[in-house]
């Protein structure tokens, strides 16, 4: 069984559908939620939807949420 579920999140319509569903998967499976999110743009923009998003999914102590910088697409 997983020990971690890790979901690519952007700032599209779909991503908070998706990452609820990623939230869903780990909570029935126990496993850890880790999101990430890849950016260009200034990390305390993005640092500010990953906080939103920990909020609205009930992040616990075992989840994480991380930015990576770069291009989302070269990634």
């Amino acid at each position: 069984m997983p020990r971690t579920i890790v979901c690519g999140v952007d700032q599209s319509d779909a991503a908070e559908a998706v990452a609820n569903t990623a939230r869903w998967l780990a909570n029935r499976l126990k496993a850890r939620l880790v999101l990430v999110h890849v950016a260009e743009e200034p990390a305390g923009k993005t640092e500010a939807v990953l906080t939103s998003v920990r909020v609205q999914l009930g992040f616990g102590s075992r989840d994480d949420a991380r930015v990576v910088d770069g291009s989302p697409v070269a990634s």
